[in-house]
């Protein structure tokens, strides 16, 4: 569902094999399910560069964005270069997996992006069909506002840009552009359904209490602290290890239940969002324990990156019980690149263990 800024390769991908003697390719342009960012213009790029693989894929792009978004088309390639421009001006490789922490996304952009697709939006007019199709392409940049939350510093950039957000009319918009397009995952392999009943209870809650905070804060969130709640976490491979829960006494109403052992729950802190390179943070984490078997390490809960960095094992004695408790992970010097990861024992003496939130703290 977020942003994906590989439109420039997809051609000369295609060519590349073309010349070194391919005579069949096979796609995967929308593999993890319907409704996918910029599909249509995918699928429309992708036939045509299979049929004739000399053709000029910009040319495609316009051709397309013309026929598709008419008067709005301008304002939508705006959208697409303000995206590309981080790989266009950069030796920088997109990969296969995308995460919150990649370049592409920093605050500044996402403002920019959010302000073009607004332009497309005024082109449109009372065009209907227009206005449908420009909310598919306004998803991505909706899903990272949400992800993101009203407290972070994406948030204020785009605010600084664009004017003040309202996050139940993003939460509006983008539950309706998943039933018009019959989106069906955020990612490979996360369903899409409590993704967005989660946009929902959200907004609720953001409109009921203005911010949306665990207990332990008592209604206020300090400025060194960074909160991300379960859902806005990366959320790879959420559906081979655990699912989400709806839980009263979670801070946000919904829990990320961890099933299996493994390290297969992870986020990757982004450095443009989520904490300044350099700068020394505590990381705490609010878990809940389900039924105990026996005494002993419960789970794992630590970070990655260069040198020692610090990790946790909780035992079924400090998880047992009814409620949720906050667990200080330990202290780190941020770097580029720093990953949480989450597993249960293989021992199986807690089956499931509730993940809430978690948040930084700066220390320095």
């Amino acid at each position: 569902m977020m942003p994906n800024p590989d439109l420039d390769s997809i051609v000369p991908n295609i060519k590349f094999f073309v010349d070194n003697g391919a005579v069949g390719i096979m796609q995967q342009g929308t593999q993890a399910g319907t409704g996918t960012e910029f599909v249509s213009l995918r699928m429309w790029v992708l036939a045509k560069a299979m049929w004739n693989s000399e053709l000029d894929g910009q040319k495609l792009i316009s051709e397309f964005l013309e026929g598709f978004y008419g008067p709005a088309a301008p304002a939508v390639q705006k959208y697409i270069d303000i995206m590309h421009s981080y790989g266009r001006q950069n030796d920088y490789h997109l990969g296969r997996v995308a995460r919150m922490n990649m370049p592409f996304l920093q605050p500044s952009i996402i403002a920019e992006a959010e302000a073009a697709l607004r332009q497309a939006h005024a082109a449109a007019g009372d065009d209907e069909t227009l206005q449908r199709r420009l909310r598919h392409a306004h998803l991505p940049i909706w899903y990272i506002l949400a992800k993101r939350g009203p407290m972070s510093p994406t948030w204020k950039a785009v605010e600084d840009k664009v004017g003040k957000l309202d996050f139940s009319e993003i939460a509006r918009l983008s539950i309706q552009t998943g039933k018009e397009w019959q989106v069906s995952a955020v990612a490979d392999p996360e369903e899409s359904g409590p993704w967005f009943k989660w946009l929902a209870d959200y907004a609720a809650l953001l409109k009921e209490k203005g911010q949306v905070l665990p207990p332990e804060f008592n209604g206020h969130l300090p400025d060194n602290c960074r909160l991300i709640q379960a859902r806005q976490i990366d959320g790879i491979y959420l559906n081979r290890t655990g699912q989400w829960r709806e839980m009263d006494d979670a801070s946000d109403g919904w829990a990320l239940t961890i099933l299996k052992p493994g390290w297969l729950i992870q986020h990757t802190f982004s450095p443009y969002d989520e904490y300044t390179i350099g700068r020394q943070y505590k990381l705490f984490v609010r878990l809940k324990g389900g039924p105990t078997k026996a005494d002993g390490t419960a789970c794992t809960v630590g970070l990655t990156g260069t040198g020692k960095l610090p990790s946790r094992n909780i035992s079924t004695a400090e998880l047992a019980g009814d409620s949720f408790k906050v667990f200080e992970v330990g202290a780190f010097a941020a770097q580029e690149t720093v990953t949480l990861y989450f597993a249960l024992s293989r021992d199986g003496l807690m089956p499931e263990v509730y993940f809430d939130c978690m948040w930084l703290q700066q220390v320095d």
